[in-house]
């Protein structure tokens, strides 16, 4: 079972309070303001919510998707995806992204919300900056927290502008996305992966 603090961004009762909401910005913004994600935020800074638990949150949430069907745990989706964007880790950005880049009918407040939380995610930290703390050592392969592999080359230092050579481990998946797909050549498809779809 999820964190107790997790498990209030699926209760009835906040669920409710937001499912009226029409549109992604007021989503956002409304949620944002909301004591459960604050608590949630809280939870992450102290250690007591791990990224890990939040992988498995969100793969209970994702197990009620299909296909032509409204998902119904967008309200919960969406406030993950607000809780990861004041959060500096490249889990996080990767969450944030992934979510925001799918094209899927089922679930667009929650993919709207993301756009929005990435923009917030960009105006923190600026484009990229957080690559600039992992990138600092010499050897071969550097992993951080689950969630991106860096093959790092003898030109990689802290001044490092090419990002080609890292390649994502994508949430919920095993597979490594191919450089092909991570430079952008279908968006989508990174996406999917991301969520095992």
């Amino acid at each position: 079972m999820a964190h107790s603090c997790l498990e209030a961004l699926r209760n009835d009762d906040f669920v409710i309070h937001l499912c009226f909401i029409a549109t992604p910005d007021a989503l956002h913004n409304a949620l944002g303001k909301s004591a459960e994600v604050k608590i949630a935020r809280t939870a992450l800074a102290r250690g007591e919510v791990t990224e890990d638990s939040i992988r498995q949150f969100v793969a209970e949430l994702l197990d009620h998707l299909q296909r032509n069907i409204h998902f119904p745990f967008e309200i919960p989706l969406a406030a993950i995806a607000v809780v990861l964007e004041t959060w500096n880790s490249v889990f996080a950005e990767d969450f944030v992204t992934g979510l925001s880049q799918l094209e899927r009918a089922e679930m667009p407040m929650s993919i709207g919300v993301a756009k929005r939380s990435v923009r917030r995610q960009k105006m923190q930290s600026g484009t990229n900056s957080r690559f600039y703390d992992t990138v600092l050592g010499s050897g071969k392969h550097i992993c951080t927290p689950g969630v991106w592999l860096i093959e790092s080359s003898e030109s990689c230092d802290r001044d490092v502008r090419d990002y080609s050579n890292i390649i994502l481990l994508p949430f919920g998946s095993r597979s490594h996305v191919d450089k092909q797909n991570r430079s952008g050549a279908n968006p989508d498809a990174d996406a999917r992966v991301f969520f095992g779809l």
